[in-house]
């Protein structure tokens, strides 16, 4: 196959090397509608690219992941060929006048890619435009996993509208974005799920399209070529809308600029405190 720029930085995302099964810090390599699927997972979180390829013979297997992509990366830009040999476990690859092989494990010991048909939601939203969303709001959610719902990023749907939210118990961030109606439901997206959303999107034009499952544990986003499906969080998300004001002692408007150029310049001083101090005269 040709086409192997930014593929396995894509799938590489989603590995586990710090786990206990070895197999986790593997991608799985495999034949599927006549392209060729490369998927990681880290048990919460599955990215699924499909290359275009010419098959010779179908075939699954494993190998891992750290090496692959590193071989991968220093490869020219030509065609890359491979070829499993299920007897020895090994897989050979050959790109120009460059030859690797790497040991295998079996892809029926990998762990099920996440699929279903029927959607509790699905709708389409605007790369661009979600992509700004998430970071707006990814910069609140808590990195501390003593209160599981905080390190999730709410998302609410209400009418034609998907509220996006994201709290620490010290910062609240959300933004709304429009979208199709779906119905009244609110799921929460784990952080690093909402990461690598982040990362898929970065730099992309198109739409993605948003499935929930039946049982409302797993949210799927499909982009183009690429899919990505998260656990979601099982939890109650504070009610932010009671620690918004509604009155206003004080109100004023700022360049945005202007601000960003200030907040640099305090920083500094407050690296002990962590507190900037806002004073109008």
């Amino acid at each position: 196959y040709s086409d192997k720029s930014g593929v396995m930085t894509e799938v590489l995302r989603a590995t586990d090397t710090r786990s206990s099964l070895p197999i986790l810090s593997n991608v799985l390599i495999a034949t599927e509608y006549g392209r060729l699927k490369l998927a990681a997972t880290d048990l919460d979180n599955t990215i699924v690219v499909h290359v275009g390829a010419k098959i010779d013979h179908e075939g699954a297997y494993t190998v891992a992941a750290r090496a692959l992509s590193d071989f991968v990366r220093r490869l020219p830009s030509a065609t890359v060929a491979m070829a499993h040999d299920p007897v020895r476990k090994t897989v050979a690859f050959e790109c120009a006048r460059t030859k690797a092989q790497f040991p295998t494990m079996d892809a029926e010991d990998y762990p099920r890619i996440p699929r279903w048909e029927e959607s509790a939601v699905e709708l389409m939203l605007p790369i661009p435009a979600l992509h700004h969303a998430l970071q707006m709001v990814e910069h609140a959610i808590a990195t501390d996993d003593s209160r599981a719902v905080l390190t999730a990023m709410q998302w609410a749907f209400s009418g034609e509208t998907l509220t996006l939210a994201g709290a620490d118990g010290f910062r609240l961030a959300t933004f709304k974005l429009p979208c199709a109606p779906v119905g009244d439901a609110a799921y929460l997206v784990g952080r690093k799920t909402i990461g690598l959303l982040r990362a898929l999107t970065d730099k992309k034009t198109g739409e993605v399209r948003v499935r929930v499952n039946p049982t409302g544990q797993q949210i799927e986003f499909s982009l183009e070529d690429v899919v990505l499906t998260g656990q979601l969080v099982q939890g109650t998300f504070p009610n932010f809308g009671q620690l918004i004001p509604t009155e206003h002692l004080t109100r004023c408007t700022l360049p945005v600029e202007a601000l960003k150029r200030a907040l640099s310049v305090a920083n500094p001083a407050s690296a002990d405190s962590g507190l900037v101090r806002l004073e109008t005269r």
